[in-house]
């Protein structure tokens, strides 16, 4: 089950406690009747707030469910000049892409498209290390990338596939 669930279940739990805590409460009819339909408004609110960050890329400062992961492989950049700098990025150990967002630096954003540069040139890719410290983007674009060639061919061809005689075949 994806975290996200967890945390719409969370919701829905608050606002039914919240809902139950309104409707015991010793007040008059009115403001029970009006925290119960704030509390249930909050149930599709924060659906629809979850499902709506999902697109959204996330700031590599506020990342602290994956912080633990040290190394990611750049797929690919965006860069929104004077704003921000935008990554999508393979963490070490999984599956799924991620998207996040750093700061606007010019010094960062030259060593990303340089890295991207000589990675298109040798047909490599470009891993990060360290991704998720704060000390990698503030120390003015000497962020620790490496760029790494792609496997080497094997050596000799495999052999040919065995041949198997087909009578109903044209081939004698």
């Amino acid at each position: 089950m994806s975290l996200l669930v967890y945390f719409y279940f969370a919701a829905v739990l608050a606002a039914a406690l919240l809902a139950t805590i309104a409707i015991w409460a010793p007040r008059r009819t009115v403001p029970r009747a009006a925290a119960v339909v704030l509390a249930v408004t909050l149930i599709p609110a924060s659906y629809v707030a979850l499902t709506e960050i999902l697109g959204r890329p996330k700031p590599v400062a506020h990342e602290w469910w994956s912080a633990r992961t040290t190394d990611a492989v750049l797929l690919g950049t965006t860069v929104d000049e004077g704003r921000a700098i935008y990554l999508w990025v393979q963490l070490d150990g999984e599956t799924r892409p991620r998207y996040y967002r750093l700061p606007w630096r010019r010094t960062v954003a030259e060593r990303i498209q340089e890295a991207t540069d000589e990675a298109v040139r040798t047909r490599g890719r470009i891993e990060i290390k360290d991704f998720f410290s704060s000390r990698a983007w503030d120390n003015l674009g000497q962020v620790n990338i490496d760029i790494v060639p792609p496997s080497a061919p094997p050596l000799k061809p495999p052999p040919p596939p065995a041949r198997i005689f087909d009578p109903q075949g044209d081939a004698i």
